[in-house]
Order: C-alpha cells, then structure tokens, then sequence
C-alpha cells in the first residue's frame, strides 16, 4: 500500500480545486493509492470526488495572504501570519513528522505552503511541488524592509527539488527540477443539454455565472440583475429573498461548478487562478474588478487576455451594480483563436504515479 499526503494552501478555491482534479486522475493509475489532505480549504471542494482513499485533516500550514476585502490584501496582517508560520516552524515540524510516521507516507505533494519542505527534509521523503507562483514571490513587493523573512521562504522552497509548473506566475528559480505542464482545469460531468434540462432554464437567455466569494452586498447584486432583465445571473451562493426573477441560486452537487459554466455566455469574477483556468476551458469572457496588489493578476489578465475576452469594470460600477453596459460589451468582444491546452491534470498525475 502506498500513500501520500498533499499540503494544499487554504488561500482561495483555486490551489483545491485543481489539487482535487490532479487527485482524480491519479486515483485510477494507482487504485490502493491512499492520500490524506492537510489544508484548510472547504471540504466541499473534495466533495465532488469524495472517494474512501482519500482522508481531509483540516490543517493550516501557510498563511497565504491575508485579504481586507474582496480586493485588497492586508500587508501588515500578511507580514504577521508569516512571522508566526517561521516563528511555529520546529512545532510544525515535529507534528508532522509524527503524523508522516503514523500514516507510512512515501510521497509528499504541495500546493503551494513553503514549510512542505522544511517538513520533506526533515523527514527525509521525497515531495513534489504543483503551483505557478511561490509565496516569497507574491511576498516581494511588499516585504521590501524584510528580505530576511523571503530568505527563509526561499530556503523552504529549496528543499523541493521538483516543481509541476502550470502557466501564468512568477520566478521559479528554487526548484532543481521545473516541469512545465497545461493549464488544469476540470471538464463537464454532464452535457449542455443535460444541464439545461435539469435547470430547466431558457437555452437562449444569455446566462452569467457569478463566481465572487462573499465581497458584494446584496442590494448591489439585486441591483445588478433588476437592471439587465435580458440575462439570468447564476450564482451557487444562496440569493437574497427579495431577489428578481433573473437571478437565480443554483446549488452544487447534483450539477458541479464547471457544468453551471458549459452554460453559461459568461463570467463576473476576479481574476483569480482557478476561474481563469475553468473560462480558459469552458473559452468563456470574463467580467473582472481589478484587485489591488495581487501581482498574480497582472501575468494572469497579460496572458488570459491571448486566448479569451477579458473585461475589466470599475469598482463604482462593480458596486453600484451598473454592470449591463459592461457585459453588452463584453459578449460583442471577438473570441481569440488562441486556445491553451487545459489537461494539466492527467500529465501531473502521470508524473507524479512514475515516481512512486
């Protein structure tokens, strides 16, 4: 029996996701493969492929970044929570070195937390990395006066030889190993037609998905839809009780979240990495409000740009819920002929089953 465990960074749905997806393809090429889950990610997230050989230990290993809203990261709080990351580092260790002895682990993988490979050393197990960003690199500009902190990051990441590189980020230059892989990005379980039967919604009707995580007030996205009748604004989070007839909660589970987009003429959302990478796949348009300092974004919308329409709307019309003319706009935009290969996931599951 093999197993492995995956240190996967709770910041955002992206890292799970696509972790999650990895873990799909990997489970058939290696069926008494057993994985257990360190994050503090939502279980939902693994719900989709809820399997008894995968186990979820709610866990916090890396702080991310600390976010005052929807579009601004809180530096000083950031700068806190990875003091106290390096300051735990030794407990954090020898907990999991009990935890790597207890389960027999033969290989670690991490998306992305730096103390994965304090911990890979410290045990002397092999680990590989999956990410397209390291934290000391979205860290940097705003830890000018502390390189001594990024130095300890970087040392963290040097002790992971193998990085599975996906699009879009920034420096890699710890890793000794850098494998170059396609974007991933789950398929549809269902079809179009199966969707919309199961919805029973109008095939015509320009659908929205809305994909915001919690950021917008309610009168803003009621506003939103009462002021473009002509779509249907699907969202899986729950709907206000007054809200008008065209926005629609649609609850995940029967249907997952890349069905509700093989639906769908488009996307109001940040530019995060998952929901790139699903409108990538789906070559769905997104309608973005910009984020402020998330240096991601920028790499992200210069090469998302190349093969789907992108639209950014102000944050006074993001919140004022004038979005119409915004995404009149955005579904008259041309879709590029450029479309970047989105099975990322099968080819890191290959590599990672080749080495172990």
């Amino acid at each position: 029996m093999l197993n492995i465990v995956y240190y996967i960074t709770g910041h955002g749905f992206g890292h799970a996701r696509r972790s999650s997806e990895i873990l799909r393809h990997l489970l058939p090429l290696r069926p008494g493969l057993t994985i257990h889950l360190r994050t503090t990610a939502p279980a939902a997230i693994f719900a989709e492929d809820a399997s008894p050989n995968i186990h979820l230990h709610p866990l916090s290993l890396d702080p991310g970044a600390i976010e005052k809203d929807l579009f601004t990261i809180d530096i000083p709080a950031t700068l806190s929570a990875v003091r106290n990351s390096l300051r735990d580092r030794d407990s954090i260790i020898e907990r999991e070195l009990l935890f790597l002895k207890n389960q027999h682990i033969d290989l670690i993988l991490t998306d992305i937390p730096f103390l994965a490979g304090d911990i890979a050393a410290a045990a002397r197990i092999p680990i590989i990395a999956i990410t397209n960003f390291t934290w000391d690199w979205i860290y940097e500009p705003y830890f000018t006066e502390h390189a001594d902190l990024l130095a300890e990051i970087q040392n963290s990441y040097k002790k992971i030889p193998t990085l599975l590189k996906i699009p879009f980020g920034g420096r890699t230059d710890w890793f000794s190993e850098v494998i170059d892989i396609p974007l991933i990005a789950p398929a549809p379980r269902q079809s179009r037609i199966q969707v919309l039967s199961h919805l029973q919604l109008d095939p015509q009707k320009p659908k929205i998905v809305l994909s915001l995580r919690g950021g917008l007030a309610p009168e803003s996205l009621i506003t939103a839809a009462a002021s473009a009748p002509d779509y249907l604004f699907l969202t899986p989070s729950p709907t206000p009780p007054n809200a008008p007839k065209n926005l629609l909660h649609i609850p995940l589970g029967p249907l997952t979240f890349t069905d509700l987009l093989s639906i769908s003429s488009a996307v109001v959302s940040k530019l995060g990495y998952g929901i790139v990478a699903d409108c990538l796949a789906a070559r769905l348009p997104i309608l973005y409000p910009w984020r402020s300092g998330f240096r991601e974004d920028e790499v992200t919308l210069k090469e998302a740009a190349q093969s789907i329409p992108l639209q950014e709307i102000p944050h006074a019309d993001f919140f004022s819920g004038n979005w119409k003319p915004h995404l009149d706009r955005l579904l008259k935009m041309s879709m590029p002929r450029q479309i970047l290969p989105t099975n990322g996931a099968p080819i890191a599951a290959q590599i990672i089953s080749s080495r172990l």
